[in-house]
Formats: structure tokens, C-alpha cells, sequence
């Protein structure tokens, strides 16, 4: 068992019990790796290393605690991880300038504070040695250092994206403590980057016992896979500053290294409201469903019943009961086929042959209504990144075209083509009928609320409008000419292994 032992929270708060970190993360994921630096760092990512410029970590004795391939070079013999900085560094402040000799000539250079506030420095700071003339330090090296090192200014590109990103990001070393916190973390959780460099402030003390038993089966099943690039999300509780306990997922990655395990980066994002929001509606959504269904199914069976029975004076009324409740009907099954929509959402894994969709929904029209004479044209071939759902929404607006027609015999023309974007299919329906009302319209391409759909083609269409956005796709209603309308679905082509 791992033993236990009180931590000091840094942040006033009560003591809390937490896991000896002694033992890395890395070792508890059965991850062996030596923990010594030849840097003489142990507290620098793999970014202090490559950096272009002079990097030197000094405590608050102005002791070198650590620098980099570079620094040694501009210092040579005069600076040595161990030993005292030199008296122009030690004493250096946020902003002077220093001269060196470099490839015999003289050069200045920016004293800048990486880590903690920027004064002279009487506390353990990162000292970023940079030049005045704003190019990186590769002549001080015989050979030009690897194109792949990222610029000085690159790498202030990136501090500056980590604390302007709203979510909080963090990053850890092999045995789970903090090496690097944003802006937002310590908005969060109340710890600043000043408190990640002076104390060992373990992630497990912003998070549950299973909270951190899940990052470390997460970062094992990471290490196991092999793939430095990969990342995974899991769904994890946080506890704020303030002692609130937040649902967030957590999007866990590698720290690059090349043996063994360095330790983790991760971005953590608040879901407890979408959660919540989630919960709610599932419990509505269940209790909707049965007691619409239920209650549908009673008054259908008893406006059977009086049928027969009701004279003539009530008759209409009894069809204005049953046409309600036909609706309500309707209005069930087009949740629940908006659920199984949601359910085959675009991922890739899902896939419909144009043809055989079309092909499909014609017939079932054609069947359906033989009066209506319903022409085909297909121009373009292929599977769509679709699930099934897209079926219903097609026979949705092809069944619209031919119940909403006055005329005796109406005519759809369907066909199917390459839209003008690349990668994307059209399959249009044109209708000789009245027309679609400009208020349906309006609801079903999202101009205006749904609030009048109890009537009309605006059900049906409207659910099209739903499965068509689900798999990313577009709605599109234009009157025809002389009359009738055109409703058009965009959707995107399926891509194959090789694309």
C-alpha cells in the first residue's frame, strides 16, 4: 500500500491526506526511468533544453540550479550548475542588458524573468539570456543548431496562446507535480506559477482519489499504446479554490521524451453545467416519451370508440381529436428519430450509397402515393458520411412535395449532383405545388422559433433540417418556377482510406 503522509496545501486551505508522491507516477504505470538530468535540472521541461537562447535556473542564493546547452556555451567555464551565478546574472533585473564576448565580438543581451514575478532576483527564477537584436543564439555553437528548434519568438508565441487559452492547462513531471500552470489554472485553483516553482504541488490535490487513480490508468494506457503523438480525454471531478467540486474532461497527453516516462500535459475544460443540463433533460425526455405515448395511445382509443356513436354535429370535432392526436403521435417519433440521429452523428464509421438512399425513398413515395409521378436524375455516385437517419429525412421532404400539392397528379422532380464545393453531394427535390409558407420556412432553415409547427409540412421538414445539421450538412428552400418549391441537402462525401 502506498503510504500516507500531510501535505501543506500552499494556499492556506486545511491539510489534506494525499499519496506519497515519492514513487513516480511513471513507476506506478510500470514504467521504470532514471531520474537524474545531466543538465544538473530536474525541475525543466524538455522545452528549457532545446530552448534557442541562454536558459539558466538559479535559487535563491543565486546557486545555478540548472541551464542549458546553450548557456554553457555563453558562459563557459565562468557558470556551472552548483556554483555561485556570475555577479552581472545574480544581480541582473527584469529588462538589463548584459555584454558577453561571442565569436570576438561583443554582444548584449536582455536579461528576461521567465518564471515568478520580474524583479531582481532573491528567489528561485528561470533566466531567459536573450538577445538585444531579437535573432536566437545559433552562432555561439560551431554547428547550427537542428532546423526544428522553434524560434525565440515562437516559443513566446506559445506561452502567450497558454495564458489566453479559457481553459485551465497544466503540465506535470513523471512523479505527478506541477511544472507549469496558465493563467486560467490559477484563476481555478488558486495556484500560481510562483507556487509551482517554489513548492512540489502534486495534481492529486486538486483532484478526488479517483479523479487521480483515472489519470493514472489514462497516462499507463498512453504509455502502453507507444504513440508519442496520442492523446486521451476522460471525464474526472476537480475541486476549486473556493472548495467546489467541478465535473471537467480532462484531455491528457505525453510530455515528450525519449526514454521512458517524463511525465503528463493536460487541458482541462468545465462540463459540470453541459452535465447537468444532460441529466435533466434525459429525466424529461424519458418521462416525455412514455406519458406522450401512453396518453396518444388512450385518446386515440377512445375517439375510436365514439365514432361510431357521434352524430353528426360533433363529428368534426371528434376528427379534430383524432388529427391532434395523430400530431402528438408524429411529434413522439420525431424525437426519438432525432435521438438515433444524434446517436449516428458523422465519425467516419457511418456510411449511405447515394444511390441506393434515393432509390430507396422513391419507391417508398411511389408506393405510398401512386397518383404523384416523382422523376429521378443521378449525376453522382457514391457513399455520404451519413448514418441511416438521413433516410427520413429525405423521404420527409420528398412526401412533403406530394402531400402539400393541389393538383390531382402532382409532380416531383429529384436528382442528385456534385456541389459546386468540393467534396460535398446535392440532393434536390422540386415540387409543382403551392409552395412552402415564408413562416415554415423561416422555422425550419432557423430564422425564427419553432413555436408554429402543429400544422402543415413545418413538422416534417423541420426534423429534415435536424438530421441534415447533425452530419454537418446544409437546408436549402428556393421557390420553383412557375410554382412549387426546391428544397436542396448538401452532404459531405464519405472519404476513403487513401483520401
Amino acid at each position: 500500500m502506498t503510504p500516507e503522509r500531510r501535505r501543506t496545501d500552499p494556499r492556506g486551505r486545511a491539510e489534506s491526506t494525499v499519496a506519497d508522491e515519492s514513487e513516480p507516477i511513471g513507476a506506478r504505470a510500470g514504467i521504470a526511468r532514471e531520474s537524474v538530468r545531466t543538465d544538473g535540472g530536474d525541475a525543466q521541461s524538455d522545452g528549457f533544453a532545446s530552448h534557442p537562447d541562454p536558459l539558466v535556473h538559479v535559487d535563491a542564493d543565486g546557486r545555478v540550479i540548472a541551464m542549458n546547452e546553450r548557456a554553457q556555451i555563453l558562459f563557459g567555464d565562468e557558470l556551472s550548475v552548483g556554483s555561485p551565478a556570475t555577479a552581472s546574472l545574480a544581480g541582473a533585473a527584469a529588462g538589463d542588458v548584459i555584454e558577453r564576448e561571442v565569436a570576438g565580438a561583443t554582444r548584449q543581451f536582455e536579461v528576461y524573468i521567465v518564471a515568478g514575478p520580474a524583479h531582481r532576483v532573491d528567489e528561485q527564477r528561470v533566466l531567459h539570456v536573450r538577445p538585444v537584436d531579437g535573432s536566437t543564439s545559433h552562432e555561439m555553437e560551431a554547428t547550427e543548431a537542428p532546423e526544428s528548434v522553434p524560434s525565440t519568438s515562437t516559443f513566446e508565441q506559445y506561452e502567450t496562446i497558454m495564458q489566453v487559452l479559457p481553459d485551465p492547462v497544466y503540465a506535470t513531471d513523471e512523479t505527478g507535480t506541477l511544472t507549469f500552470v496558465n493563467r486560467a489554472f490559477t484563476e481555478q485553483f488558486g495556484i500560481d506559477r510562483t507556487a509551482v516553482t517554489e513548492s512540489e504541488i502534486h495534481f492529486a490535490e486538486i483532484t478526488t482519489d479517483d479523479g487521480a487513480a483515472s489519470i493514472v490508468e489514462t497516462l499507463r494506457t498512453l504509455l502502453d499504446d507507444g504513440d508519442p503523438t496520442a492523446r486521451k480525454t476522460i471525464e474526472s471531478v476537480v475541486v476549486t479554490a473556493d472548495g467546489r467540486h467541478l465535473t471537467v474532461e480532462n484531455s491528457l497527453a505525453l510530455r515528450p521524451t525519449h526514454d521512458g516516462f517524463a511525465g503528463a500535459v493536460g487541458v482541462l475544460r468545465d462540463v459540470t453545467e453541459r452535465q447537468r443540463r444532460e441529466e435533466i433533460v434525459s429525466v424529461m425526455d424519458r418521462a416525455l416519451r412514455h406519458n406522450l405515448r401512453t396518453n396518444v395511445n388512450i385518446i386515440s382509443g377512445y375517439a375510436e370508440t365514439l365514432e361510431p356513436v357521434v352524430d353528426d354535429e360533433h363529428r368534426e370535432a371528434l376528427r379534430t381529436i383524432k388529427r391532434s392526436a395523430t400530431w402528438l403521435s408524429k411529434l413522439g417519433e420525431t424525437i426519438r428519430t432525432l435521438e438515433r440521429s444524434i446517436e449516428t452523428a458523422p465519425d467516419g464509421t457511418h456510411r449511405v450509397d447515394v444511390e441506393r438512399l434515393v432509390t430507396d425513398c422513391v419507391d417508398w413515395a411511389r408506393e405510398r402515393h401512386s397518383s404523384a409521378s416523382i422523376d429521378v436524375t443521378i449525376s453522382s455516385y457514391g457513399e455520404l458520411d451519413v448514418g441511416d437517419p438521413i433516410e427520413i429525412a429525405l423521404r420527409n421532404v420528398i412526401e412533403n412535395a406530394i402531400v402539400h400539392n393541389d393538383a390531382a397528379a402532382p409532380t416531383v422532380n429529384v436528382w442528385v449532383g456534385d456541389a459546386p464545393q468540393e467534396g460535398w453531394v446535392e440532393l434536390t427535390v422540386a415540387d409543382d405545388g403551392p409552395g412552402i409558407p415564408e413562416t415554415e420556412q423561416a422555422v425550419v432553415l432557423g430564422t425564427a422559433m419553432p413555436t408554429q409547427l402543429a400544422h402543415g409540412s413545418g413538422l416534417g421538414l423541420w426534423l429534415t433540417s435536424w438530421i441534415v445539421q447533425v452530419f454537418d450538412g446544409e437546408m436549402d428552400i428556393q421557390a420553383n418556377d412557375p410554382t412549387g418549391s426546391v428544397v436542396t441537402l448538401t452532404l459531405r462525401r464519405a472519404r476513403n482510406a487513401s483520401d
